[in-house]
């Protein structure tokens, strides 16, 4: 049996826009991790001088890391939930007219 090609249109579904965020929020992860390990040599530097400088940086890039990954997550969730009802809705207007009321 010869599968039929069918073209998907994306144009106006947001599923770009939202794996271009999630794109987005991966390399500010990727990035406040490289900050959190910087961070915790002046966190446990600040540790043993008693200096409240370096001690700052470790909790909001650990917060940055992890809002980051987590809303990048939920992006590329979201988009492949997009996609999948794309998808669906192409198969179905090949077989179906749809009328509104």
């Amino acid at each position: 049996m010869e599968k039929k090609e069918i073209k998907v249109d994306y144009s106006g579904s947001g599923v770009k826009t939202l794996n271009g965020f999630a794109d987005f929020f991966i390399i500010i992860g990727i990035l406040s991790s490289i900050a959190l390990a910087v961070s915790v040599g002046l966190f446990l530097e600040s540790l043993e001088t008693g200096d409240s400088d370096g001690g700052i940086l470790f909790p909001s890039s650990l917060a940055s890391m992890v809002m980051s990954f987590a809303a990048g997550a939920i992006c590329k969730g979201l988009s492949n939930i997009a996609k999948t009802s794309l998808f669906q809705r192409t198969i179905l207007k090949e077989k179906y007219t749809f009328t509104e009321k």
